[in-house]
């Protein structure tokens, strides 16, 4: 982690994958960055004016930013403001002017209220497409049926090491409560299996050792998948594209 503090910490990259509990902890670092596009998923995150996390994301120098999400409005209307406030700031105003002219009146008992309320759902309508239950249904009426291929991928020998390690340790808590061990119980020991299906490493915070992608990928058979499955459907699509 010590290595994000440092300037040029990006080097070559052109995309950074992130969390927002890293974009919280290392805010300074990624504001020195000057970045093209923020999109920031599951976008509920950044709903509390107040929050850390939400302060650490607009406080980013980056031109152009996308939030997504699918529930805009959890607790109040101040959530909305928020979204709207890291996407287009000023656009509806500063927080306290937001509550006097739309929160209260959001009860719509007057006319003029009322046009409050048109009022904001014109301005969400600027950012967010109209959608209502009719028209969702008629969407997934129209959209095929998912398709899920069986795809069985068999266990490397390295993720059965890490297995048979992880069992023993439980097993020799479980036998002597004395003993020290990153497993305390059942759950814990199935969400660390999970883990290891997709990124095989042992448990903890030091064990990470950059390594050639051909040696990784022998040990992380899903990795060796994707890269042969997307290197296949390129050459497919350019076989393609050749023919025409």
């Amino acid at each position: 982690m010590v290595r994000f503090l440092k300037p040029g910490w990006r080097g070559t990259a052109n995309v950074v994958l992130t969390t927002y509990e890293t974009l919280r902890d290392l805010e300074f670092s990624f504001a020195a960055e000057k970045w093209s596009v923020m999109i920031c998923d599951e976008a509920q995150r950044i709903k509390n004016p107040n929050a850390m996390v939400t302060r650490a994301a607009k406080k980013q120098n980056v031109i152009f930013k996308i939030a997504c999400t699918g529930t805009p409005v959890e607790n109040t209307l101040a959530d909305l403001w928020c979204l709207f406030d890291f996407v287009q700031p000023g656009l509806l105003g500063a927080l306290n002017d937001f509550g006097r002219r739309y929160r209260r009146p959001i009860e719509a008992q007057t006319d003029e209220e009322k046009e409050r309320v048109e009022e904001l759902r014109e301005a969400d309508r600027t950012a967010d497409p109209p959608k209502n239950k009719g028209s969702a249904r008629k969407i997934a009426r129209e959209l095929k049926g998912k398709v899920f291929p069986p795809c069985p991928i068999l266990l490397s020998t390295y993720q059965r090491s890490l297995y048979v390690n992880a069992t023993e340790d439980l097993y020799q808590r479980r036998k002597d409560p004395s003993v020290v061990s990153p497993f305390q119980n059942y759950l814990g020991l199935i969400q660390y299996f999970r883990q290891v299906c997709t990124d095989p490493k042992r448990i903890g915070m030091n064990v990470f050792r950059p390594e050639p992608l051909k040696s990784y990928s022998e040990k992380a058979p899903k990795l060796h998948w994707l890269l042969h499955d997307a290197q296949g459907d390129r050459e497919e699509r350019t076989m393609r594209l050749a023919t025409r």
